[in-house]
């Protein structure tokens, strides 16, 4: 059985599990009050839940295209755009998505620019440093956004969720948050030091050795890139804080245009803490299961006005966009994976170093032009 066969039936397994939990899910909470729900929400709530997606999107685009550019990637924006849609379509689809949308990503971009794969891995790299850096910024707010809906939100029971679990995670962001950044300054390789670690362990494999040295060179690019494009990097950052933002801002906008539910600053606080957790956690596609469960165990635990039957409302409208997103990302792989079957020359370009010896400086331009696609030569 081939590799391509097992991941199909992988996959499908997968679908096939997913779905049934979601149906457990829905039944647990009642096919009826869901679908009264579903109703209740209208078009609007529906159609503005795909339109926040849209944007995210959209948003993680930029930020990697200024990065992209800032180093000599002449890119298109749409074929960034299609870059990261296709790679958080297939983090839907795989376990540990946030991390699995990145080699994808390097992956599509390698396939239809034809650069150098590890500038390319560098800067989506460096892009998903930024993003992480964000993500620990939003955290720590909203982690002591959270506390005064942990504290007075509580149930009829006399059950709470504990303020300092919120109040310790905000501190560990924090932290986290610093930490990279010193990193980032100082030019660490964490990564190239756990893959020569792997390498010294597993001695007599090739791959890992060289795994080792395309991950230096990875790093050595996106430290570089961070050091020598300050306003770029910047930029990509502000791109990113919008972004994690509107993934606040999206249940409240759904829930107030679809129920009429207004929401605090502390409640969505809550809603995204648990819900990126539990995301960061995922097994399933789409979280299908845990995100469930977590959301409405919360509910349970904190008083977030939001019923049962609507939130699982409001995850069926989340369910329907990250379908259509993984749609889509599946269209643009087997796009690229045609394009790239029919190249003339698939010869890989040798690996440069990132600060010009033996290879290409940082900013100096690759263009990616091409008609139908994104393929071109380097000037």
């Amino acid at each position: 059985m081939g590799h391509s066969v097992r991941r199909t039936i992988r996959i499908t397994l997968a679908l096939t599990g997913s779905a049934v939990i979601l149906a457990a899910v829905l039944a647990l909470v009642g096919w009826r009050a869901t679908i009264e729900a579903v109703r209740a929400g209208g078009v609007t709530a529906f159609l503005v839940s795909g339109l926040f997606l849209a944007v995210q999107v959209f948003l993680q685009a930029v930020g990697l295209h200024i990065l992209s550019h800032a180093v000599g990637h002449r890119v298109p924006l749409w074929g960034s755009l299609r870059a990261v849609a296709t790679g958080l379509g297939a983090g839907v689809l795989l376990p540990g998505g946030y991390v699995a949308a990145e080699p994808v990503k390097v992956v599509y971009l390698r396939a239809t620019t034809g650069l150098p794969a590890a500038e390319l891995a560098g800067t989506v790299l460096l892009s998903k440093y930024l993003e992480v850096i964000s993500f620990a910024a939003v955290v720590a707010l909203t982690g002591i956004a959270a506390l005064p809906c942990l504290g007075l939100g509580v149930s009829g029971d006399g059950r709470h969720l504990s303020p300092a679990l919120f109040g310790v995670l905000s501190g560990l962001a924090g932290v986290g948050m610093i930490g990279l950044l010193v990193f980032l300054e100082r030019r660490h390789r964490p990564l190239t030091a756990t893959a020569r670690g792997l390498a010294r362990v597993l001695r007599g494999r090739p791959s890992i050795r060289r795994l080792a040295e395309n991950t230096a060179v990875m790093e050595d690019w996106a430290g570089a890139a961070f050091l020598r494009h300050r306003v770029p990097v910047f930029l990509s950052l502000a791109s990113f804080l919008v972004f994690h933002g509107m993934v606040i801002l999206r249940p409240a906008a759904v829930f107030a245009l679809g129920w009429g539910i207004g929401l605090t600053l502390s409640q969505l606080s809550v809603i995204f803490l648990v819900t990126q957790l539990l995301h960061a956690a995922q097994v399933t596609p789409s979280g299908v299961g845990t995100l469930d469960g977590g959301l409405l165990a919360t509910l349970a635990v904190v008083d977030l006005s939001i019923r049962a039957p609507q939130c699982a409302a409001f995850l069926l409208y989340l369910r329907f966009w990250d379908a259509a997103l993984a749609g889509i990302a599946c269209l643009f792989a087997l796009r690229a994976g045609v394009r790239l079957l029919g190249a003339r020359d698939a010869a890989a370009r040798p690996i440069p170093l990132p600060d010009g010896q033996g290879g290409r400086r940082l900013g100096t331009p690759y263009s990616a032009e091409g008609k139908g696609d994104l393929r071109g030569d380097a000037k």
